[in-house]
């Protein structure tokens, strides 16, 4: 979901392995699909870069203390 107009959080096991680190650039890798609304188009926006990501040792979920990511659009997205 959109935190604001240019952020995006989602859960950290929904990224592969190569992308679970903070910094990286991931604009080939990651895309967000905007549906078409009464006020605005759809869109296809890039994800620019991981801006935080958690760590999530081990495989079973219930171990994991958090599960989220903050990846930042390449472009900022008003009234979205």
């Amino acid at each position: 979901f959109l935190v604001d107009e240019t952020t995006v959080a989602t859960s950290a096991s929904c990224l592969p392995d190569l992308l679970k680190r903070n910094g990286l650039d991931c604009s080939k890798d990651v895309f967000f699909f905007f549906p078409q609304t009464a006020n605005r188009p759809a869109e296809r926006v890039k994800c620019d870069q991981v801006l935080q990501v958690s760590q999530n040792e081990g495989v079973d979920p219930v171990l994991w203390r958090d599960d989220v990511a903050f990846l930042k659009l390449n472009k900022t997205l008003d009234y979205r």
